[in-house]
């Protein structure tokens, strides 16, 4: 209890004792009227101190279970806000020790003694909301524990309709491995396929002194390029002609459209097929030259000089452009203003927000640069 309340106890417990007198004219009934306002301001300070540490708390806490609980009963939540208790006289009496001199001692002894009893009678109060409470959970707990039941009851009824799961992926399979051998049973195989592919990405081995030679006639070219057999060669395009209408057949076919998909598009990728050789090294080290004696024509220009400086790809002919057309891509202003910028940045502060304006600053310094 705080000094307060254990001041107002002293009063009181002296308003208690046998000499207790105020007053010496008319001085019994001042006494009575002094007893009289020591235990009412006693009391309510005793109520106030029962329904803030101890009403609330148990009102909040039984709240907070129903609603950790997800507990619905509109009877015993107003139960539990209107939850009180009413503190009388003979709950202070009860208390007190007849024969225990007043004192710091006797009042702190007395306080502790009345909280004990004040918090035994409160449970007491509160035992048959906590009663019914228990009953509620204990019905609810009975509800979770009977669905949970019936979705066992549901899963195992679904696990006893997967018991055939592993016949099924087996016919399934079977199926499979028939439909494959029905659509493949010529001489479209798939070691024909792979074997087609591999013809397709057949790369002859170039010796690249010989390559650089200047007086290398046709004929030994053609020779080498037709060292392979032409009888063991397969026609790639005929073989993706065969391919694709024994795909018409399957692409209706759900259990074989994975492989459907997987041949269409090795199909696009074969069409689509370019690769990319990077020539790089220091200025005039043959890097042109060595392309042209590549391509057998003089594609890129070659001189001691530094020509090529730029980056130059050399692609193959398409539908767009047809064979020596040239196509040069300039750097925007955006670019050069920010390459030509870096460089000038550390001997300058001044900022430039065109490509003009920075040639126009570059004119007039030119001398510190």
């Amino acid at each position: 209890m705080t000094f307060e309340t254990r001041e107002s106890a002293k009063l009181y417990l002296e308003s208690l004792q046998p000499k207790f007198k105020v007053g010496r004219i008319f001085s019994r009934k001042k006494t009575e009227e002094e007893k009289q306002r020591r235990q009412s301001e006693f009391l309510k300070a005793i109520q106030e101190r029962v329904k803030t540490e101890m009403i609330w708390h148990i009102r909040r806490l039984l709240l907070d279970i129903m609603s950790e609980e997800q507990l619905e009963d509109q009877a015993l939540t107003e139960n539990i806000q209107n939850f009180s208790l009413k503190i009388t006289e003979e709950d202070l009496n009860k208390s007190v020790n007849p024969s225990a001199e007043i004192n710091a001692n006797s009042v702190l002894i007395y306080t502790d003694q009345l909280h004990k009893d004040l918090s035994k009678k409160v449970k007491q109060e509160a035992a048959s909301i906590t009663t019914d409470l228990e009953g509620i959970m204990k019905q609810h707990q009975d509800r979770k524990i009977e669905k949970i039941n019936e979705n066992i009851k549901q899963i195992e009824s679904e696990l006893e309709d997967f018991q055939d799961l592993d016949a099924l992926e087996e016919q399934k399979g079977q199926l499979v491995t028939q439909l494959k051998d029905q659509v493949f049973n010529e001489d479209t195989s798939n070691d024909k396929i792979e074997l087609a592919a591999k013809e397709f990405f057949y790369t002859q081995s170039v010796d690249i002194n010989e390559l650089l030679r200047r007086d290398i006639t046709e004929e030994e070219t053609e020779h080498e390029t037709k060292a392979v057999n032409k009888d063991e060669r397969l026609n790639a395009e005929a073989i993706k002609k065969r391919s694709q209408v024994a795909l018409s057949y399957i692409k209706d076919l759900s259990p074989l459209e994975p492989f459907n998909k997987s041949i269409t598009e090795q199909f696009n990728q074969l069409e689509n097929t370019q690769m990319t050789i990077a020539l790089f090294g220091a200025f005039s080290a043959g890097k042109s030259s060595f392309a042209n004696a590549w391509l057998g024509e003089a594609v890129l220009p070659a001189s001691p000089n530094p020509t090529t400086a730029a980056i130059n790809k050399i692609a193959p002919v398409s539908e767009k452009h047809e064979h020596g057309d040239v196509l040069v891509q300039y750097k925007t202003d955006d670019q050069l203003l920010n390459q030509l910028y870096k460089i000038i940045e550390p001997y300058t502060s001044e900022t430039f927000n065109a490509l003009s304006d920075l040639v126009k600053y570059l004119s007039k310094t030119s001398k510190r640069y």
